[in-house]
């Protein structure tokens, strides 16, 4: 690798992650070391392409992949777990191969099988599961030619995902039970689909004057979408390319669901960080709430003391207006008697008056509303 990749402007990292990716054999840790001393060590065969046909790899000298800036699927990731999740899928024995005639398909892959109905496609014409909720779908939109490649493909991943000790549920819903992939603790969807092109229809084999000027026609090209469960949309797309199908992708697609665990870890944490935030914000606009209104019961308290207060003050100057107009006044009269409640009533409403002193805080306490707390 240190010697051959230079001539392809290159580094050994580099040059090693496209034979990775093209299926290549490299020499184990040793073998040039046996070389040297006369020693014959075995050397890995070439491995036969997907369809049997040969292949051809170009190199562009124009594209540069240095040691400094390979950045490696491990490295998507800080958790130490997800990084030895990642490493596994990268061994070529660990590779998830698809059986062109599997001898049995998983319980899910066989329920949405036995779905599939002439009938049932939507305005692109795929085909697609019947949904209901009296049974599991896996959310399969594909041309009716490709269900049995769609369900082959379905079959060899979810069983290598369980096979990693991850779990396949079913969960209910209103109207249907969706397919989940749990790793982690999280779950995920996916959405096998295929690609359509659009072809125009000719003038004269259109359907009157406002006619379907193009139609849909499938063109055999897979895309599998991840998606999280809180988001409406991809996380992650892998498509089928010229050369690479999705079934030699599975391994890529499991590399890709583990650093979308933490993708959704850490989504999690941002939303307990904004709702712990946010309860703070409310906490604290409470507060200041009860300050304001706490605020607001102290001025009303002391207007109304200083209009008792005048009131207090108008009432004994006119009993004294009253006395002097009206001197002398008998003792237990019937005015002496309304003269004296109308003085107790003054030193009643008066807030300096001789029987009490009532404080804005004691009676703010005693009277004001109390908000309950927010939660």
């Amino acid at each position: 690798m240190t010697k051959v990749a230079p001539r392809f402007d290159l580094s050994d990292v580099g040059m090693a992650k496209l034979c990775k990716r093209y299926d290549i054999p490299r020499p184990p840790v040793g073998y040039w070391a046996q070389k040297q001393v006369g020693k014959e060590p075995d050397r890995a065969p070439l491995p036969p392409t997907q369809d049997g046909t040969s292949e051809t790899i170009e190199f562009s000298m124009e594209q540069k992949a240095t040691a400094a800036t390979v950045v490696t699927a491990a490295d998507r990731v800080r958790d130490e777990q997800l990084k030895k999740l990642i490493c596994f899928e990268e061994h070529p024995e660990n590779r998830i191969v698809v059986s062109e005639n599997p001898s049995k398909f998983h319980p899910f892959v066989r329920e949405t099988k036995a779905s599939f109905s002439e009938r049932a496609t939507d305005r692109q014409g795929m085909h697609s599961p019947n949904w209901t909720n009296d049974g599991v779908r896996l959310d399969v939109h594909v041309a009716k030619e490709s269900v049995p490649r769609a369900l082959r493909f379905m079959d060899a991943f979810i069983k290598a995902f369980e096979k990693r000790g991850h779990k396949v549920v079913a969960e209910a819903t209103e109207y249907r039970r969706d397919v989940l992939f749990v790793i982690l603790g999280e779950q995920f969807s996916f959405r096998l689909r295929e690609k359509t092109k659009m072809v125009p229809i000719p003038e004269s084999q259109r359907e009157g004057r406002y006619g379907a000027r193009t139609n849909y026609e499938p063109t055999g090209l897979f895309e599998l979408q991840l998606r999280r469960r809180q988001m409406g949309f991809a996380e992650m797309t892998w498509k089928d390319g010229k050369r690479i199908k999705l079934e030699v992708q599975l391994n890529d697609i499991m590399i890709g669901l583990i650093v979308a665990v933490e993708k959704e870890r850490d989504w999690r944490l941002q939303q307990e960080e904004y709702e712990l935030q946010r309860r703070e914000n409310e906490a604290k606009r409470w507060q200041q709430e009860q300050e304001r209104r706490k605020e607001e019961q102290k001025i009303s308290e002391l207007n109304q003391m200083v209009l008792n207060w005048d009131q207090a003050a108008r009432i004994r100057d006119f009993m004294a207006d009253v006395r002097t107009r009206r001197s002398p006044i008998d003792e237990g009269s019937e005015l002496a008697q309304w003269m004296d409640w109308a003085l107790k009533h003054a030193d009643k409403i008066d807030p300096l008056g001789p029987q009490r002193l009532v404080l804005p805080e004691a009676q703010a306490e005693n009277n004001s509303p109390r908000p309950s707390k927010p939660r």
